[in-house]
């Protein structure tokens, strides 16, 4: 397995050939696609979607993202989604990102900076839930901005992205449902990966989803892979073993 910091390294791994299968997501998979013309890319499955989750204390006084103007924020330090997303989300809010640079930090980092009060927020792309926000809620509340207002301008900008909603309890002191944009997450191949390989490897993670649940912290990924959804990757193409797979499960049911 290659780790990859984010979906843009990830897609990288695919195309050179370091990794044969690869999580990442639609966005990114289009903009390599655009980068690298002769690349063939075909999808396996449609998988979790990753939303935008913009944290702050529970206690905080921000409540849309047009008040972190003049505020510390910090956004993952990898070459994830959302650091390049970032700038954008605070463009459309009317922040001029040159004026408000951001921290730089992973995940774990930024948590333990909004709870030491060094920063007042952080920008995060993740499934819902997200276990380490969760564990920290626990220890502190914390509350998501609401990107309401947002979201028609973004999806103009990223029709990628669509419009989803947090439910209220998901992270200790989210008392509301959450207005917010997420993007899916597709299983990557080539075109030129084996067939007889790609369908054993579709097949088997659409009928071992129970086993994936189990997995405490591959839960909200794992519950949210669905055969009727999975097979919803366009625009990238479903590689040939993975439409056998989907043929082979309708016949089952």
């Amino acid at each position: 397995m290659v780790r990859g910091p984010g979906s843009a390294s990830t897609m990288n791994h695919l195309r050179s050939g370091t990794a044969d299968v690869a999580i990442a997501t639609v966005d990114s998979a289009m903009a390599e696609l655009e980068r690298s013309p002769g690349f063939a890319l075909r999808a396996l499955a449609r998988l979790h979607d990753d939303v935008v989750h913009a944290v702050v204390p529970a206690e905080s006084t921000l409540r849309e993202i047009a008040d972190l103007g003049g505020r510390r924020i910090s956004v993952e330090d990898t070459s994830s989604g959302i650091r390049a997303l970032a700038p954008r989300i605070l463009e459309f809010a009317g922040i001029d990102p040159a004026e408000e640079p951001a921290r730089e930090e992973g995940l774990q980092r930024s948590i333990v900076s909004l709870e030491r009060r060094e920063i007042d927020a952080f920008l995060w792309a993740g499934a819902v839930p997200t276990f380490p926000i969760v564990e920290a809620s626990r220890r502190y509340p914390v509350r998501l901005l609401d990107l309401e207002r947002l979201v028609p301008i973004f999806r103009q900008h990223f029709p990628l992205y669509s419009a989803t909603v947090v439910p209220r309890g998901i992270y200790t002191g989210t008392t509301g449902p959450i207005d917010t944009v997420a993007v899916r997450n597709l299983l990557l191949v080539r075109e030129d990966f084996p067939e007889e390989l790609a369908y054993a490897l579709t097949l088997t993670t659409m009928n071992r989803r129970a086993d994936l649940v189990r997995a405490a912290r591959a839960a909200p990924v794992a519950r949210a892979i669905d055969p009727m959804i999975a097979i919803m990757t366009l625009p990238v193409p479903l590689h040939r073993g993975a439409e056998r797979a989907y043929r082979a499960l309708k016949n089952m049911s």
